[in-house]
């Protein structure tokens, strides 16, 4: 028997680990802090696509991988119409909720 979870479960389950893995939340500040710095030739195409799709226009700051290969993620810090955003974003291409930075 296989167990079939909906993409929007993944997103929310990955963006929490995401979260409990960096030792902060989106009030604290980026996850990116406690990722390694990748540049984009390092970020798989299907999640850079799944980013820009979701948002067209945004200025990628930095990249942020954990994990490894088909268990990575990625942490992208970005602004977009005057904001610095963060937003996590998994191999499969889904994209977590994009938070603000209070910090």
């Amino acid at each position: 028997m296989t167990l079939q979870v909906p993409s929007r479960v993944l997103g929310l389950l990955l963006s929490v680990a995401l979260g409990l893995l960096c030792g902060c939340a989106p009030r604290g500040g980026y996850p990116v802090e406690h990722a390694r710095t990748v540049g984009t030739s390092e970020v798989p195409p299907a999640v850079l696509a799944a980013f820009h799709n979701k948002f067209p226009g945004a200025t990628i700051v930095r990249i942020g991988a954990f994990g490894s290969r088909t268990n990575a993620a990625y942490s992208f810090q970005f602004t977009q119409a005057g904001k610095s955003l963060a937003v996590a974003v998994d191999t499969f291409g889904d994209v977590g909720s994009a938070y603000e930075d209070v910090g």
